[in-house]
Parts: C-alpha cells; structure tokens; sequence
C-alpha cells in the first residue's frame, strides 16, 4: 500500500459516518465503471451471450452447480 493510499484511508476514518459512506459507494462506484470498460471483458460477455442465445450453450441454475459440485467432492473420498 502507498503512503497515499494510508493517508487517504486514515483520513477517510475521520469522517462522519455518513460521509464514509458517501466516499465508500464513490470508491465502489469508480471501480464497477472500469469492469464495464474492459474491451476484452465485454467481448467474452457478449460471446457467451450469443452461445446461449443459439441454443449453443445453456445456464444453469445454483442448485443444479452446487449438486454436481457435491457429487464430484463425494466421488473423490470414494
């Protein structure tokens, strides 16, 4: 961590609460814009989007994730 980044944490723990909050959602808020902006990252979203909207892929729900995921952890205790 850099100086600045300490300096701008000690002084944000200085605020009021809703003031810290007011700066956390900022900070939180500038981060979300620059995984938007990733070029490379909405190509691959896109991608996978037109699989699935061809028939080519298909969603699956979390139970459906976390049954094959339990069944693949029993089958390796056997």
């Amino acid at each position: 961590m850099t100086t600045l980044s300490q300096e701008l944490i000690d002084q944000g723990l200085q605020l009021a609460p809703e003031e810290r909050e007011r700066f956390a959602n900022l900070l939180l808020d500038s981060l979300e814009g620059e995984e938007a902006e990733d070029p490379e990252l909405q190509a691959e979203i896109q991608r996978r989007w037109d699989r699935y909207e061809r028939g080519e892929e298909r969603a699956y729900s979390l139970e459906e994730v976390m049954t094959a995921l339990r069944k693949q952890a029993e089958d390796r205790k056997s």
